[in-house]
């Protein structure tokens, strides 16, 4: 079984597990500005995942209209994709996910950097050689785990 996990930010990413570990964890494909959808879809054509867990996106208190035009947008197109793509989809908002996940730690960026790099220590959290780890990588192999406990059967 194949779970799939995207943090759809900007800065987001996308990941793909199975029970052995990690297949995929990249960030997100941008051009400016935007996710390139082709890009995106060929991440997830080959594997095909079972199952697609996306994080929720929703307006927040003192965001701009802008910014919060943009996310809705981009979160739209990934959900297009995703359906034009035939995956199955399940979203799920951040507190639960880590509520799963992240049982018994602190929750937020640094708890999922910390868990990913404990767990799956050969997921590469700084592409290109950053200088931080990169939180969207983190929280999408969180988001995919979570969805493997989901395809489990909540086990």
């Amino acid at each position: 079984m194949l779970a799939a996990g995207i943090d759809p930010g900007l800065k987001g990413a996308v990941a793909v597990l199975d029970r052995h570990g990690v297949q995929l964890a990249e960030p997100l494909p941008v051009l400016h500005g935007e996710i390139e959808m082709g890009g995106f879809a060929a991440l997830l054509i080959d594997p095909r995942p079972d199952l697609v867990v996306i994080e929720r996106q929703q307006a927040m208190p003192k965001q701009g209209v802008a910014s919060t035009f943009k996310i809705g947008r981009n979160y739209g197109l990934i959900l297009g994709a995703l359906q034009t793509l035939g995956l199955p989809v399940l979203e799920v908002r951040p507190r639960q996910w880590q509520r799963v996940v992240l049982r018994g730690q602190p929750r937020g960026k640094e708890a999922a950097i910390a868990y990913v790099a404990k767990r799956f220590p050969t997921v590469d959290l700084r592409p290109g050689h950053c200088r931080k780890p990169h939180d969207g990588i983190a929280d999408a192999v969180c988001i995919a785990a979570y969805g493997l406990i989901e395809l489990e059967g909540g086990r």
